[in-house]
């Protein structure tokens, strides 16, 4: 059974300091070599580099910032909710809520499935 908490796991602070800190070279270490990432209805990036360069396309895009509304754990696998900003170079703000669905074997990140509409 799923338990929901407010308190941020501490692997999900870092990644997500990183992750706001534009530090990609850092946060892809915190996934396996195999992982895979979904990101709304784009294609599956399968593989630690095809991960790493899907989330190079959003640095690139904007700056981002993320506020944990929720956190979800059961077992291996963790959702959360949050709001989101991106911050665009033209100084444009979109908010929006999303939600990421994390699966981990031995501490990394194997599976990250995140739902957001920017534009809802």
């Amino acid at each position: 059974m799923a338990t929901q908490t407010t308190t941020v796991p501490a692997w999900l602070q870092e990644l997500y300091q990183q992750v706001d800190a534009n530090q990609l070279d850092e946060y892809i270490d915190l996934y396996a070599e195999d992982a895979t990432l979904r990101f709304g209805s784009a294609a599956v990036a399968r593989g630690k580099q095809a991960v790493k360069e899907a989330f190079a396309i959003g640095h690139a895009a904007h700056e981002m910032r993320h506020r944990f509304v929720n956190v979800w754990e059961d077992g291996d696998t963790t959702i959360i909710e949050f709001d989101a900003d991106w911050i665009h170079p033209d100084g444009r703000v979109q908010n929006f809520p999303a939600i990421t669905i994390y699966e981990r074997k031995d501490g990394l990140i194997t599976s990250a499935r995140i739902f957001l509409d920017p534009n809802g």
